[in-house]
Order: C-alpha cells, then structure tokens, then sequence
C-alpha cells in the first residue's frame, strides 16, 4: 500500500521525499520564487541610503526631600508635566516658531526614589530642539519645588539651621539633554538566512498542500 495512504497520521521521511518527487516542479518554483524575493529584498535593504543614527537625549532630575518625603510625588509631578507643563511649552514653542520634540518622562518604580528623567529618542539634528524642550521643562519643575522649599523653610523658621538643613533638600537638575545614544539595527546576513527558510519552508508547504489536495480529492471520488 502506498505510504500516502496508510490509516495512521504519521508523516515519515520517505513520505516526505515521494511528495517533493511527485511535486519537484512545484517545490523548485515556490523555492525559488522565494530565494529571489528573498535575496532581492536583502539588496534593497542593504543598498538604501543609510538613516541617520537615532540619539536618546536624557535629562535628570533629583527631586528634593521634606523630611522623608519628596518636596512633590513622582505621580503628580508627571501629572504636573503631562497635563501642564508640556501642553504649555508646546503652544509657546509655536508661537515662537521653534520646533517641540517628543519627551517621555521616566520614573522608578520604587516610591522613595528621587530620579526622574526627561527623554528623547531623535536624531543629531534634534540634539538643540531637545535641550531647549528639556530645559524649559526641568525651569519650571525647580521654580515651583523652589517656592514649595521657600514655603517649608519659611515653616521651619524657629527651628534650628542644622535641623532646617537635615529635614530640606532642595530640587536639584543633574544633566541637561545628555546625548546617550542607542544601538542601531541593521540588516545583515540573519536577515538574508531567515529569509531563505522562510522560502524553503513555503516550497515545501506548498507541495505538502496540494498533494494532500489531490489525495482528498481523489479518496472523496471513491
């Protein structure tokens, strides 16, 4: 009995051969219609002008503490800058004609940590567009921590300096839009050899399929 037919499902290697005999034509123009798309887009790719390295400007800032805790929550101060700040920077910048780029705002997610950083993925020509956004933003966060820091000492007035200076610190800016960079993905040789087994896997499947087709088909007439 043919092996095609047998009752169980197992499919075995000798199957696998007697299909890609029976269906070589099939097979070879699916494989290579594959391996040319494959090989053809490889060159695109690698024959494009390459793009301009992407750069992560970061800026940070340590929150200043009362006491234990910080002169303003990591919460509401992203708050302050989502809802505030940046919707109010953007309608000056376009006043003033001047380009906004993008800033996610990054916080630990640990509730004592002080750190918050300003980012922004861009290119080297981005690089003044992202400081002046970055610098404007961290201004007006440290002027409003300096009157919240003003309004705290003022309450702590009658006490005494060395105490003042253990319970307060004051909102501080680390760095201004340092330029970090990140890596860049290429399109390489990985790119070119999961393509070809892409193609191979689709010659087979297609030979796999229509002799299948052609076996119901025929197993329907009896």
């Amino acid at each position: 009995m043919n092996s095609l037919h047998r009752t169980t499902d197992e499919l075995t290697l000798v199957d696998l051969a007697t299909i890609l005999v029976r269906r070589r034509v099939l097979f070879l123009a699916v494989l290579i219609i594959g391996l040319a798309l494959a090989v053809g887009l490889y060159w695109h790719k690698r024959n494009q002008a390459p793009e301009q390295p992407p750069h992560l400007y970061v800026s940070t800032l340590a929150v200043g503490y009362s006491g234990r805790d910080l002169i303003e929550s990591m919460q509401a101060l992203r708050s302050q800058l989502e809802y505030a700040y940046i919707p109010q920077l953007q309608a000056e910048l376009a006043k003033e004609k001047l380009p906004y780029v993008h800033v996610s705002i990054v916080t630990a997610s640990e509730p004592d940590n002080n750190v918050l950083q300003l980012q922004t993925l861009g290119s080297a020509d981005d690089a003044e567009a992202a400081r002046r956004v970055h610098t404007r933003l961290l201004e007006r966060i440290v002027a409003r921590h300096s009157q919240i820091y003003a309004s705290m000492e003022q309450t702590l007035k009658g006490a005494a300096p060395l105490q003042v200076s253990a319970r307060l610190y004051p909102s501080t800016v680390l760095a201004t839009s340092v330029d970090s960079g990140v890596p860049v993905v290429t399109v390489g040789r990985k790119f070119l050899f999961m393509a070809c087994f892409l193609a191979v896997i689709a010659a087979f499947a297609a030979a796999y399929l229509v002799e299948f087709a052609v076996v119901v088909r025929r197993a329907m007439r009896k």
